[in-house]
């Protein structure tokens, strides 16, 4: 723990700032959660005693005292300032020890913003939970997100607008192994070595993922993606239903809604390249071309096929799979004109979702469907949504007229001229999506249908999105507050919700 961070001799020694800090008495906090596969081979007590040495807060008035730990807040820097809103790097959150990182730990001297909610230094108990479950759903369908290791809880409140009850603050402690290097750090300090070449792949190929697995950031900047392709910051991430342009943080660009956060990768992309003067590079070809290839190797990962005969079969077919997979794609983003606000944070319901196809549905249904009578018109009843294509009759006029609801309604919306166009290509991909099933079947790609089966359900599963998983969270936070639950309780509820539902 008295080491400095071994992120210095990545990233340079000018990047870190020490910042004083005094460590919490037991009374002022209760440990509640712990992530039990990173310690599974250490025994409780000494987990245990291990997280009470991360229960610290700053304290940089009193720097002298003989007591005090040193940590160290990260310099940062972004021209665009939109991830650190007037911030000059970390503004809660510190390195301690050699490959530790804790969020929530208080105001740092690189905490300038006046931006109310970047400027507290604190981190409440909901926002840190969900940054825990959802780490280990993303992780379930791809390695993305650093590990968090420890939730601590402190006996200190604080209200919110989103919520008339105090809610408890917290402490968050993270693993740094490479994971929390960002584009900011590079900004920073522009002799950091980078592989240009490497990180767009990785944000191509993270795109392609949220597409195909269904998550959404919401907020792009180059303070909250790593060097090594990792999402660092899970405050605005959430799990989608179906495919349409969902927002979280912002509704006002394109770059924030599902489906389209690879304009925010390319952005970063150029700054990088302005950074470290790189010139002549196609970035935009090469990113969609690296996205194009890994969306149809995901899509076999949806289409049930497990991971080393997918591999195999991609290989061989890639031009086949390349092609399904803009199909499905470009069909699932569309939508009817929306009725409601597509905003995550609230509830939206099924009858005015304006997603025309429900292509996670069709996917969990192939294994009774494939091989059945009418298969293909069984199929279709599947993956079209009634409802809202009932409502393409809606008038576009009606959109409002920002940026992104300009983009949305020329790259989205389905108009009642175009609904037979619509639904002819909708068959023409369940054609071409039974043709490539007979082919992974004749290559004994296909499982036995009660193997297969599972693989459709769990890679294909709806899980909650932000306004219900917000819910829940709420619920158990203010049940800790009051103390109608014990911390080992809350982190008991905690490890439940890690645990996909269908897995």
């Amino acid at each position: 723990m008295k080491q400095r961070p071994r992120a210095a001799n990545r990233l340079g020694k000018s990047i870190f700032v020490p910042q004083y800090a005094r460590r919490l008495h037991p009374k002022e906090y209760d440990v509640v959660y712990v992530d039990g596969k990173y310690f599974r081979n250490t025994k409780h007590d000494a987990v245990i005693k291990q997280i009470r040495d991360f229960a610290i807060v700053l304290d940089n008035k009193n720097s002298f005292s003989s007591k005090k730990i040193v940590t160290y807040a990260d310099r940062q820097k972004d021209k665009e300032n939109i991830g650190l809103n007037g911030n000059h790097g970390s503004g809660r959150t510190v390195y301690y020890g050699s490959r530790f990182n804790i969020l929530g730990v208080g105001k740092t001297t690189l905490c300038k913003s006046i931006i109310p909610s970047h400027s507290t230094g604190n981190l409440e108990l909901v926002g840190a939970t969900r940054r825990i479950i959802l780490s280990k759903w993303i992780d379930y369908f791809t390695q993305r997100t650093p590990a968090h290791l420890a939730l601590i809880a402190l006996k200190e409140t604080a209200k919110y607008k989103w919520g008339p009850l105090p809610i408890p603050l917290s402490l968050l402690v993270r693993a740094d192994d490479g994971s929390l290097d960002r584009p900011s750090h590079v900004e920073q300090s522009p002799d950091i070595s980078i592989d240009f070449e490497k990180i767009s792949t990785e944000y191509a190929k993270l795109d392609a993922e949220y597409f195909a697995y269904r998550i959404m950031l919401g907020a792009w900047s180059t303070s909250n993606y790593s060097l090594n392709g990792h999402i660092i910051d899970l405050e605005s991430a959430s799990f989608v239903k179906y495919r349409g342009p969902y927002y979280t943080s912002s509704s006002e660009y394109p770059h924030n809604r599902f489906g389209y956060e690879g304009l925010g990768f390319l952005r970063i992309l150029h700054r990088l390249a302005d950074i470290k003067n790189i010139k002549d590079v196609k970035i935009e070809n090469r990113f969609y071309k690296e996205r194009r290839k890994h969306l149809g190797r995901c899509v076999l990962s949806l289409l049930g096929i497990d991971d080393s005969r997918a591999s195999a079969f991609f290989s061989k077919h890639q031009s086949r799979v390349i092609k399904l997979s803009n199909q499905f794609e470009t069909l699932a983003k569309k939508i009817s004109a929306p009725k409601a606000e597509l905003n995550l944070y609230l509830p939206i319901s099924d009858d005015e979702n304006p997603s025309l196809l429900d292509m996670s549905h069709l996917f969990r249904n192939l294994a009774k469907l494939y091989g059945s009578a009418n298969a293909k018109e069984k199929a279709l009843k599947s993956l079209v949504r009634k409802n809202a294509l009932s409502q393409i009759n809606h008038d576009i006029k009606n959109l409002s007229m920002n940026q992104a609801e300009l983009f949305i309604r020329d790259e989205a919306v389905i108009t009642i001229v175009q609904t037979k166009d619509f639904l002819s290509k909708t068959r023409n991909f369940i054609r071409d999506l039974f043709k490539l099933l007979i082919l992974l079947e004749s290559e004994k790609c296909l499982d036995k249908k009660g193997g297969w089966n599972h693989r459709l359900q769990t890679m294909n599963q709806d899980l909650l999105g932000m306004f219900e998983l917000n819910e829940t969270l709420k619920s158990l936070a203010e049940s800790y507050r009051i103390g109608n639950i014990n911390p080992e309780a809350l982190g008991s509820e905690i490890d439940k919700l890690c645990e996909l539902p269908n897995i």
